[in-house]
């Protein structure tokens, strides 16, 4: 069985441990300490190291849970449908960006010192013997039990903030969706600060933007903006889901 492990590498004397322990299982481990050789691509390494994994570890503490890059391997993970299985290694407070992803994921527990019995029982579960962790479908499901999703009855007019993740890049910004089916929006992205303004509509849990948008940097060059969401979860407060290129979006209402 091939495992990835992700981690903060503030946290790399336990991980070390426990790649060695679990080798010794009999398990594939991949950490990039070892697997990334000198040359290589470091983001295509990761992004092919997750989806050669059978199960994605994440070491979370107070350091990974504030690591951008964990973060990025962890919805790599989750776009990927791989099972997911978190090692608590510190207490910690599972932060917005990361609970469409985690919510509802038993974790084994580090946290109490006793190593060994954790080990066992991450063995076991990697050997399907007992529960902590689940399947992609299984944690949608219980994304769908905590949120109430009734595409017939929600409405996204208002002033929203937005993550939007693919591969391994990530953008952030604001949308305002006004009751007129017009939007207006800016999001942060690597290549720079997009502003973007269209259209919107509403149908069978299926929300779509159309419109353009322009780089701040360039404002001659006005491109077309377009794709479609499919709601996947939906409250008074939060609305996500994935696009058909497979990008995940999270929009959290501002006050």
């Amino acid at each position: 069985m091939r495992l990835f492990i992700s981690y903060a590498h503030k946290d790399d004397q336990f991980t070390n441990w426990l790649a060695g322990a679990l080798g010794q299982a009999g398990f594939s481990v991949w950490i990039d300490r070892e697997d990334i050789r000198g040359g290589d691509n470091w983001m295509q390494a990761i992004v092919q190291g997750i989806n050669g994994c059978d199960t994605f570890i994440v070491v979370l503490s107070p350091n990974s849970i504030a690591s951008r890059h964990v973060k990025i391997e962890i919805s790599l993970a989750f776009q990927a449908e791989k099972k997911i299985v978190p090692a608590r290694l510190q207490a910690y407070t599972l932060p917005d960006d990361l609970k469409y992803q985690l919510s509802g994921v038993q974790y084994v527990d580090f946290s109490t010192g006793n190593y060994q019995e954790a080990l066992n029982q991450l063995v076991n579960t990697l050997h399907g013997k007992s529960s902590p962790g689940h399947s992609i479908s299984e944690q949608r499901h219980q994304l769908e039990e905590q949120y109430t999703v009734s595409p017939g009855y929600f409405h996204p007019v208002g002033r929203w903030q937005v993550q939007l993740q693919f591969m391994q890049f990530m953008s952030s910004g604001e949308f305002v969706f006004m009751p007129s089916g017009l939007f207006t929006g800016q999001l942060y992205t690597p290549q720079g600060i997009a502003q973007m303004q269209g259209g919107w509509t509403l149908a069978q849990g299926y929300l779509t933007f159309q419109g353009s948008w322009v780089n701040v940097a360039m404002p001659g060059a006005v491109m077309p903006y377009g794709f479609v969401l499919q709601i996947t979860i939906a409250d008074a407060n939060i609305f996500g889901g994935f696009t058909s290129a497979g990008e995940q979006v999270i929009f959290r209402r501002l006050a």
